[in-house]
């Protein structure tokens, strides 16, 4: 009967054994299981965080770019503004040349000489035997003449 007992107790042994060995792989399975989940998670975090990296990088890049053009067209607005003050700059020299009659690249003599002749012909003085029309017309052209003169003379100083 002692054998039987044994045989028993070893059947069991190995039951037990086997159960143990079930559960202990059981366990292992689920932390496994839990291992992948977590590094799935992991890397979906890691994508998610990568995906925000890339969404500031491009917002950068994009407020970068836009600051580039607003900058471009400052500077096209600047030269255009440059330009059009040249273009206003170069025809008052043409039209004050114009009205006393000399070149833009006149001397100062030329333009002092040019100025004493225009005045000399529409200096309000001169005309008093006029009406008071004609007298107004040589007034408003005697004040073209000084200022033609004088931006002449400033440009050339």
């Amino acid at each position: 009967m002692g054998g039987i007992i044994w045989f028993i107790i070893g059947i069991v042994g190995m039951i037990a054994g086997v159960f143990v060995s079930y559960t202990d792989r059981k366990r292992r399975i689920e932390l496994t299981h839990q291992f992948m989940q977590q590094q799935q998670g992991n890397t979906k975090q890691q994508q998610e965080q990568e995906w925000q990296e890339q969404a500031r990088w491009q917002q950068e890049q994009a407020r970068q770019e836009q600051a580039r053009r607003q900058q471009e067209q400052a500077r096209q607005e600047q030269a255009r503004q440059e330009q059009e003050r040249q273009q206003q700059e170069n025809s008052q020299l043409a039209e004050s040349a114009k009205i006393l009659g000399v070149s833009v690249h006149a001397t100062i003599d030329e333009i002092n000489r040019a100025y004493r002749v225009k005045m000399k012909a529409f200096h309000p003085d001169r005309n008093v035997n006029v009406t008071d029309a004609v007298r107004e017309m040589i007034h408003q052209e005697a004040i073209k003449i000084n200022a033609a003169r004088d931006y002449l003379l400033k440009q050339k100083s």
